[in-house]
């Protein structure tokens, strides 16, 4: 396997763990919505917070994944960990929003 054969497949991996994550962060937005109308008023400000929290998070990563994605060869680790920095930081938000609704 080529390095461009490499960065390639580290992409498309990239892709499918943001889409997989933004599926998650979708399920947690419907559940939180559920839980103010079922007028869960205690929890509302935590919700608001971790979805807000959840939301920069993402953005910040897809920004990261795009520089990925344009990085030049000199460049390109760094970019990677920034992206994999971001992921973790979105990967802990879910975690937590999740933790508040089990």
């Amino acid at each position: 396997m080529t390095n461009r054969d490499a960065r390639s497949t580290y992409l498309k991996l990239a892709e499918a763990r943001l889409v997989e994550i933004q599926a998650k962060a979708t399920i947690i937005d419907l559940k939180s919505k559920n839980e103010i109308a079922a007028g869960q008023s205690c929890v509302i400000d935590q919700i608001t917070r971790s979805n807000t929290q959840v939301e920069q998070f993402m953005a910040t990563a897809r920004q990261k994944l795009n520089d990925l994605n344009s990085a030049d060869d000199a460049n390109w680790e760094a970019a990677r960990d920034a992206f994999n920095s971001a992921w973790e930081d979105v990967s802990q938000a879910i975690r937590k929003a999740v933790s508040r609704f089990t």
